[in-house]
């Protein structure tokens, strides 16, 4: 299932420069091993960023082309909302947050538009959960009421805005437990 209309090198990736501060944010917290929900073509960047913290990271998007894309990775292909997530410090939902994939600003998808959504990972079991946010969420006010209602599902949270010169994501992290 390719739900991308573009092709590897079009797809929108994580930036190494938010690869890297997410990295560092679960170093801090005491990851060791890290699962990405929806990696997509991401995969490699996020190894190098998590390796420099001597972070394991696995990669899992439903698409399998992008196993054969990178084939350095630890890969568990499937359904995001069905991967168990409680053998990892952290599970990071990051899904398409552009339509079609596309990376670009003016294709950027609200918090409630997004699929899956954020709220099929409310339970997750691993230590911590991430959930990578749209970097509008917190600048258009109809973006700052879905993250509202978004986060008052939660338990207890942070915020950290993931910068690439603007806010590229807006990071949620949570403790599970």
């Amino acid at each position: 299932m390719n739900i991308s209309k573009f092709s590897n090198e079009q797809t929108a990736n994580t930036s190494y420069i938010c690869a890297l501060q997410r990295a560092e944010n679960l170093a801090i917290l005491g990851c060791k091993t890290v699962l990405e929900l929806c990696v997509g073509p991401s995969l490699k960047i996020l190894e190098l960023s998590y390796n420099k913290f001597g972070i394991n990271v696995v990669g899992n998007d439903i698409d399998s082309r992008w196993r054969n894309y990178y084939l350095g990775g630890e890969w568990i292909i499937g359904d995001a909302r069905k991967v168990k997530t409680d053998n990892f410090d952290a599970a990071v939902f990051a899904p398409p947050l552009s339509k079609s994939c596309s990376g670009c600003r003016e294709d950027a998808l609200s918090l409630d538009e997004v699929f899956p959504s954020y709220y099929d990972f409310l339970n997750m079991k691993s230590k911590f959960s991430v959930f990578v946010l749209p970097g509008k969420t917190l600048s258009i006010k109809k973006d700052r009421e879905q993250l509202h209602k978004f986060l008052s599902k939660l338990n207890n949270y942070e915020i950290f805005p993931i910068k690439n010169k603007v806010n590229k994501y807006i990071d949620v992290y949570t403790k599970n437990y």
